[in-house]
C-alpha cells in the first residue's frame, strides 16, 4: 500500500509540474503546437494583468518587459499588457492595452479562446 501511494503521488506530481520558464529564446517553440496565450506585461502594471479561466486546450504564459526589455521591440509594444494568441506557431490575434494601461476584451475571446 505504501509503495502503491508513492506512485501515486509521484505521477500525480509529474502530471501537475509547472510549465518551463518562458524566454524570449524559448517563444517560438512553446507557441509551435496546439493553441496559445502569451500575455507581455511589466512590474509596475501588475494590477492590470489579464487572468485568465483555466481551459485546459490552452497554453498560457506570460514575459515581463522588466526582464526581457528586448520584447518591446521586437513585439512593438506601446503599452501594456498586450496579449498574443497563437494557434500551432502562428500569431492568430493581438489586443493591446489601452493608453489607461488596462485591457477590454469582448466575451466571446474568453470563451473560443479566439481562434
Amino acid at each position: 500500500m505504501k509503495h502503491l501511494l508513492i506512485t501515486v503521488l509521484f505521477v500525480f506530481g509529474l502530471a501537475f509540474q509547472p510549465a518551463p520558464k518562458l524566454t524570449p529564446a524559448t517563444l517560438q517553440s512553446f507557441v509551435a503546437h496546439g493553441k496559445t496565450v502569451i500575455q507581455i506585461n511589466a512590474g509596475w502594471n501588475k494590477a492590470n494583468q489579464y487572468r485568465w479561466a483555466p481551459n485546459p486546450a490552452i497554453k498560457y504564459s506570460e514575459l515581463s518587459l522588466d526582464e526581457f526589455p528586448e520584447l518591446k521591440g521586437k513585439f512593438n509594444v506601446q503599452s501594456v499588457p498586450v496579449i498574443l494568441f497563437y494557434s500551432n506557431g502562428k500569431l492568430t490575434e493581438r489586443i493591446d492595452g489601452g493608453m489607461a494601461f488596462k485591457i477590454t476584451t469582448p466575451q466571446a475571446h474568453l470563451i473560443s479562446g479566439c481562434f
